[in-house]
């Protein structure tokens, strides 16, 4: 989301002129240096006490060895902004802004055609997290009778608006629309001006109203900016494994996720994706192969991947067992065990014959862990012929076991061996 970063009453200036000219305000920049990457706005505003003509704002222009131009967003001139008079609004942005520092200043010309009074003045923000002018739209309204001035826009996710205003002399300083901030008012203006801000706009249509005290006339200019999102960081899945055919509930702990962030599980995406708060999620697995593999969270902030998610095969029962020893007492490092299914059984989409052979490697300490069909879909409980062999390929140990069925896992335990 867009911070302000800070807010400087910036230059102003005035003048009479006898028939077409110019007014320069004063030289006047930031109060601290800007952050290098932050989005800079300037908010512009002009009236002229002479309905004959509307002013002009020129596009700033920066003093101290700063050379990169400010952009234009958008700019409105009306009618009747001042009691017989006239006014414009302008908003001016610099994307991805070099640090500009205090004594690298800024000046604001206004013009217009007609003899009249001038005044112009600008104010100075800083944000940061927001780039990419993303839409403007604007609404210069002349509205008699009626103490609001109103726009309508379509925002994205995470959108920044700013909207300047600027009111009749009479006026008094224009309340926050529902959601805005006011920014600073530090007014030497014929007329009242002011700027609001709102961050974190949801997405959609977008309308508010900004009131003050005088029924007479006002306008208003505003612009949009996309905000740059952080990018998202996974630290943890739990569970940390489920079966290969999904359908596991997880819960990723992180930070930075927003509503509509994309999560996917080894690449496939996942399922029922709710973002609870910005440092929780939880979602579905998809279906995916038997492994290890990587989950990652992805948002307009860019993707953050935590490999820490295992698929275990359907159909399973975890097999574990330590210890293994040949006659001398020694781990069978390099030796196998197998289990052979003694009876046949029934799972609840197949069948599985009796004579089916499944061999475990030992590991150095004569240790396995892998895991066996059935699960606890088969009925009844089902018996297994159990060898272990040392790494000559010798049977060193015989025995029968039974695996009750509803079990997830089973530990076939420790045994030393005798030689057969």
């Amino acid at each position: 989301m867009a911070t302000l970063i800070q807010q400087c009453s910036g230059g102003a200036g005035s003048g009479t002129l006898g028939g077409s000219g110019n007014i320069t305000s004063g030289a006047a920049g930031f109060a601290n240096a800007t952050v290098n990457g932050n989005l800079l706005i300037l908010v512009a505003y002009g009236t002229s006490y002479s309905y004959a003509g509307n002013p002009t704002i020129h596009t700033p222009v920066n003093s101290g060895g700063y050379s990169t131009a400010w952009t234009k967003a958008n700019q409105a001139s009306f009618g009747n902004a001042v009691d017989g008079g006239a006014g414009t609004v302008a908003i001016y942005y610099i994307n991805n802004a070099p640090s500009m520092s205090p004594s690298q200043t800024i000046t604001l010309e206004l013009s217009t055609v007609a003899a009249t009074t001038l005044n112009v003045e600008f104010d100075l923000y800083e944000f940061s997290n927001a780039s990419t002018i993303k839409f403007d739209f604007v609404n210069s309204g002349q509205t008699v009778g009626t103490p609001h001035v109103s726009f309508v826009g379509s925002t994205s996710t995470e959108d920044l608006i700013i909207t300047a205003l600027i009111a009749p002399d009479t006026g008094s300083n224009i309340s926050a629309g529902t959601g805005y901030t006011l920014g600073i008012n530090t007014s030497t203006l014929y007329g009242v001006g002011q700027m609001q801000y709102a961050l974190a706009v949801p997405s959609g249509a977008t309308s508010s109203s900004f009131l003050g005290t005088e029924p007479t006339y006002w306008g208003a200019v505003s612009a949009g900016f996309l905000t740059t999102l952080p990018t998202p960081t996974v630290s943890s899945v739990s569970p940390s494994s489920g079966t290969q055919n999904g359908g596991t509930l997880v819960t990723l702990t992180g930070t930075n996720f927003v509503s509509g962030a994309v999560v996917t599980f080894g690449g496939v995406a996942a399922t029922s994706i709710a973002v609870v708060s910005s440092t929780t999620i939880t979602c579905v697995t998809p279906a995916n192969i038997v492994g290890a593999c990587t989950v990652s969270v992805t948002t307009s902030g860019g993707t953050g991947s935590f490999a820490s998610y295992t698929y275990t095969p359907y159909f399973t029962i975890l097999i574990t067992g330590g210890n293994f020893q040949d006659a001398a007492g020694n781990p069978m490092a390099g030796g196998y065990v197998t289990f052979r299914l003694n009876t046949d059984a029934t799972a609840v989409d197949c069948q599985i014959s009796a004579g089916r052979l499944i061999t475990f490697p030992l590991d150095s300490n004569g240790n396995l862990s892998g895991y066996i069909w059935p699960n606890d879909q088969l009925t009844p409980a089902t018996v297994y012929i159990v060898r272990a062999y040392n790494a000559a390929g010798e049977l060193v140990w015989n025995n029968q076991m039974s695996i009750p069925s509803g079990m997830g896992a089973f530990d076939i335990g420790s045994w030393v061996p005798s030689n057969l």
